[in-house]
Order: structure tokens, then C-alpha cells, then sequence
């Protein structure tokens, strides 16, 4: 799209400016874990797949983890879940793990909280998607 990438480098310049390249891989020493309510957290995807593809839950169903959970074989501590803030919500960067929590719930009423680790937005991130995000029909 013609002016696209002229507009891209502008806001990349402004972002490199006020230091955001120093702050691109995020920093793991921001983490912070925080217990929540489990409906607080918002899902970033509309779907998700049927199975677990990475860690130790990897090559498992969702559906499968959920009953464990609700069954009290598998606790609910050991499904991860990461999210961001942003625009005062929490958003999760593991859509599975909450499916299953959320699945387990519905099951057994159990968990109500959970514990989350909350990461920082990286500031090149956070300024793109407030510019652009109206334009990609998010947030």
C-alpha cells in the first residue's frame, strides 16, 4: 500500500527516539504475578485449537486438561497463564490454557481466581496498536 511503509518508519523513528529499542525483547525482571478473577482474563484469540502444542501440556486436549482439572487431577497452578495489560484488561497469551480453566469452571465451578504472570506491553507494541489497532478491528 502505497505510503505504508513511509508511515511505518516515521512511527518507528518517534518510537527509537524515546529509547524503545533498548525495551524491544521486553524484561523479564518486570514480571509480576497477580491472583484474578478467572472471567477477568480476556481471550486474545476467538478460537483455539483442540490441542495443547507446547510445554508440558503439549500433544494434550483442551478438553481433556479441563475435566483433569475439574476432576482435581490436574491442578489448576500448573496450566499457564501469561497475559498483558493493556487498555486496564487482562489479556492472555496462552488462549488454551484459558479455554481449559475457563471449560473447568464451567464444570465444577472451580477455580474463581487464578493466578497470572502479567507482562509488560513493549512500548513499540503499545504504540502501534493504539495508532493502528481501530484499523485492524482490534481492541
Amino acid at each position: 500500500v502505497p505510503g505504508e511503509a513511509a508511515r511505518f518508519k516515521k512511527l518507528l523513528d518517534a518510537i527509537f527516539k524515546e529509547g524503545g529499542h533498548e525495551k524491544l525483547q521486553g524484561q523479564e525482571g518486570s514480571v509480576k504475578r497477580r491472583r484474578v478473577p478467572l472471567l477477568s482474563v480476556w481471550f486474545t484469540q476467538t478460537n483455539t485449537g483442540k490441542y495443547f502444542v507446547h510445554g508440558h501440556l503439549g500433544g494434550k486436549q483442551v478438553e481433556a486438561v479441563a475435566r483433569g482439572i475439574a476432576d482435581g487431577h490436574i491442578n489448576a497452578a500448573n496450566v499457564p497463564i501469561n497475559v498483558v495489560e493493556f487498555k486496564n484488561r487482562l489479556w492472555t497469551l496462552n488462549n488454551r490454557s484459558l479455554r481449559a480453566l475457563r471449560r473447568a469452571h464451567e464444570l465444577s465451578g472451580s477455580p474463581q481466581d487464578i493466578t497470572v504472570s502479567v507482562w509488560p506491553v513493549c512500548p513499540v507494541t503499545a504504540k502501534f496498536v493504539s495508532l493502528h489497532g481501530p484499523e485492524f478491528g482490534a481492541f
